[in-house]
């Protein structure tokens, strides 16, 4: 960060453009993965775990995530357990990936699922902390990302995830992102 003010650059901004977190937000994003791998992956008590995180007190560090994963660090931990883990999140990702540039209806989800839409969106909001609706949109966006830092047109990015229009897909990204396509494309 130094180097970059002395240069006369602000770090913070720079990193905010480009990565599209804040400094202080990256790192809290890095602590939680880290914490999820260290609950998942070692036998470390909980307390241990959140205090060589960094947290000094491991009831904010509770709170922290619970907040950011929905839930506790013990409950994350139990659901975890690879024996007995439940492929509900997995399934309904795999079939995101695979379908979300021809299909956004809840209902076709629910169906390939075998639940009802509510059942579906119920469970999905529950294990995920994110609605159904949310999760389509957010594959969208990523696959829309990737396809502008790969050189993809607009038009054809709006055609490929299944927009009427390319001034439809335009709006769709810019009311996500706060910025158009081909600002994103040109910050890239």
């Amino acid at each position: 960060a130094n180097l970059i003010n002395d240069n006369g650059y602000n770090a913070q901004a720079l990193i905010k453009n480009k990565v599209g977190l804040s400094i202080k937000n990256l790192v809290s994003s890095k602590r939680l993965q880290e914490s999820q791998k260290q609950i998942a992956f070692t036998d470390k008590n909980i307390q241990e775990i959140s205090y060589d995180l960094g947290f000094k007190d491991d009831a904010y560090f509770n709170r922290v995530f619970k907040n950011s994963t929905g839930q506790t660090p013990k409950q994350f931990r139990e659901n975890f357990d690879f024996e007995k883990r439940d492929t509900f999140t997995q399934n309904i990702l795999e079939l995101l990936q695979k379908y979300h540039t021809q299909e956004r209806a809840l209902e076709f989800y629910a169906d390939k699922m075998n639940l009802s839409i509510k059942a579906l969106s119920s469970k999905v909001k529950s294990k995920m902390n994110i609605t159904l609706g949310q999760l389509i949109r957010l594959e969208l966006i990523n696959t829309a990302k990737f396809m502008l830092i790969e050189g993809e047109s607009i038009s054809e990015i709006s055609r490929t995830l299944g927009f009427e229009e390319p001034n439809h897909f335009t709006r769709f990204f810019k009311h996500y992102l706060g910025i158009s396509p081909t600002d994103f494309k040109s910050n890239v």
